[in-house]
């Protein structure tokens, strides 16, 4: 019998090219693209394995989403009621009849706000509360929205094209005579990093520098948007290849998965091996498993 000649050898797997003819991504020793995977998990040494299953349900029902945890508290949307899970996996109902939308939270020193187009308040202690007038002029409590963050000591919210920032330190309250910003369509991006935010509409993505919101100045990172809902952070030394420091905010778009850093570093991390087309809303979260960490992200039409 004769020898057996190696083909090809491979050191592991980069992630999944979707841009390119099959035929033509080839082995490489440092690393290969795969041009189909389903159920795969690819570590940080580059290594492929098999998906872990799924576990029993702990609580089960109908129409739940907007799920939201922190190790600590879990809140949930059933129906039209905002709900907190319990340690015992029993729920309880911390406010009814807030609409059936996407529910998105913050938490700012141990208080959950939340909004979701029809409503806006916040958890704290484990009991819901709503925005009071404030009874000053021009000023009202922060309106509802379809994204919220948090930012050098004001809440922000994108409601339509417009980001609202409430008065410093007064989380519920704003004066809708100058708290705010447009953009030219429908906001899908709204992320802090420690020195700006990051925002987008359904057309451009840009950054917001600087801790005074009146003098932001919208300055473009790319000719494209982000898919609405897949925002989430994580910390600079979690991202391989990125030298950067601090907090770091990732999220979709059609062209890629994005991240923005500190001073309005801008990278599409896979434009050039995997993109997103025609996606238009979307979920994601930094999952730590064992000791790797992944980006966890599905999307949508």
């Amino acid at each position: 019998m004769g020898h057996t000649k190696l083909l090809f050898e491979t050191k592991g797997f980069r992630g999944k090219n979707n841009l390119s003819d099959p035929a033509r991504v080839l082995p490489a020793g440092k690393g290969s693209f795969l041009t189909a995977s389903l159920n795969v998990d690819i570590d940080d040494a580059l290594m492929a394995h098999r998906r872990a299953g799924f576990a029993s349900s702990s609580y089960s029902g109908s129409a739940i989403h907007s799920l939201w945890g922190n190790g600590d508290v879990c809140l949930f949307v059933q129906g039209s009621d905002l709900k907190r899970l319990n340690a015992d996996y029993s729920a309880a109902t911390l406010r009814a009849g807030i609409g059936t939308g996407r529910m998105n939270y913050v938490e700012v020193n141990g208080i959950i706000y939340y909004t979701n187009d029809a409503a806006i308040g916040f958890v704290k202690d484990g009991v819901d509360k709503s925005f009071t007038d404030p009874l000053k002029t021009y000023k009202t409590p922060m309106g509802p929205g379809h994204l919220i963050e948090y930012f050098n000591s004001r809440i922000y919210v994108a409601r339509d094209n417009t980001i609202w920032f409430s008065d410093p330190v007064a989380l519920g309250r704003t004066d809708m005579r100058r708290n705010f910003k447009q953009l030219s369509s429908y906001v899908t991006l709204l992320k802090a990093v420690d020195d700006g935010i990051f925002c987008a509409d359904l057309n451009q993505t840009y950054f917001l520098a600087g801790g005074d919101p009146n003098k932001f100045v919208l300055a473009k990172r790319a000719d494209y948007g982000a898919i609405l809902g897949t925002q989430t952070t994580a910390f600079a030394e979690k991202i391989g290849g990125y030298r950067g420091s601090g907090r770091v905010a990732l999220w979709a778009s059609e062209y890629g998965i994005c991240l923005g850093g500190n001073e309005g570093v801008f990278i599409n991390l896979t434009r050039e091996h995997y993109r997103i087309p025609g996606q238009k809303s979307g979920s994601a979260i930094v999952r730590n498993v064992g000791d790797y960490s992944q980006l966890l992200i599905t999307t949508w039409e």
